[in-house]
């Protein structure tokens, strides 16, 4: 192998190294992002990035199995988001107090699977109090029945016998 291609060769894999650095920094970046739940924010700015570069990279070294890794990371963050958003604009109907608490069940399921502890804990905590507002309107309902059952029943024993008139 002469001189100029032995160049043209380490020219190349030079130009492979920064682009595999710039897509790794980039990769960083996002991993960074999704775990902040900021990658929705940061998509909607800007269109450079990891997917101006991944063209680029021949196809041997581009992470597509980590790529969409995190886009499904990401897309469950954004929608368990969503739904816990949902769940506590809701959790004052309660009309729609089954989906607003499976909502939020799910949310905190989603929230434990991605690691996000905070939401998680907010989650928890919606469906805590949705359950304590179902218990104490099932306590005031028993009570309010219990009141009744009892005048009902002082009511027929004050009340007396009443003659039969068959006429």
């Amino acid at each position: 192998m002469n001189a100029p291609e032995l160049a043209a060769e380490v020219a190349e894999l030079k130009d492979q190294a920064r682009i595999g650095d710039l897509a790794e920094t980039k990769m960083a970046e996002a991993q960074q992002a999704l775990e902040q739940f900021g990658l929705r924010l940061r998509c909607r700015r800007g269109g450079s990035g990891w997917r101006s570069i991944m063209p680029s990279c021949r196809r041997r070294f581009r992470p597509d199995e980590l790529i969409a890794t995190y886009k499904d990371m990401a897309a469950r963050g954004m929608a368990a988001t969503n739904q816990l958003q949902i769940a506590h604009i809701q959790a004052g109907n309660w009309a729609d107090y089954a989906d607003t608490r499976a909502a939020a069940v799910a949310a905190a399921a989603d929230f434990a699977a991605l690691g996000d502890a905070e939401q998680r804990t907010d989650a928890d905590r919606l469906v805590s109090a949705l359950d304590q507002e179902q218990l104490r309107i099932v306590l005031l309902l028993g009570a309010l029945a219990a009141l009744t059952f009892g005048w009902l029943f002082l009511w027929l024993r004050t009340r007396g016998p009443q003659p039969l008139r068959w006429e």
